[in-house]
């Protein structure tokens, strides 16, 4: 199951950009990324991202927040690290490095919602 059919990559790119309007003037870090990690565990997860981008009104389903993700995720983790939620917020680089027809997905659990992780 690919992600190209699911997820519109302008609409990720779009959300991107305007994340990063948004927030170009904070200098809290440490306050602006407790407040993305709703649970507090330490990272940024796919729900947080969809949940921020409902918030802002961007419209972004669970597979583009996926996709925001996997733009700056240089591990493949799934989540966000501070230094990758650094680039993805305050990142200049206006490419976005995700290749939808080669992210398969597969199904896993967190909290009675069902995600997809980019494999």
């Amino acid at each position: 199951d690919l992600l190209k059919d699911k997820v519109d990559l302008a609409k990720v790119k779009a959300a991107r950009t305007f994340l990063r309007k948004r927030y170009s003037r904070r200098t809290s870090i440490e306050r602006l990324y407790f407040e993305w990690d709703e649970d507090q565990n330490g990272n940024i997860a796919v729900e947080n991202v969809y949940n921020v981008s409902q918030k802002f009104g961007l419209g972004l389903n669970y597979d583009e927040a996926r996709v925001l993700i996997a733009s700056v995720n240089k591990d493949s983790s799934g989540v966000l690290t501070v230094d990758e939620f650094l680039e993805l917020i305050y990142g200049k680089d206006e490419k976005f490095n995700v290749e939808l027809g080669t992210l398969a997905s597969k199904i896993f659990f967190h909290r009675n919602f069902s995600y997809l992780l980019l494999s």
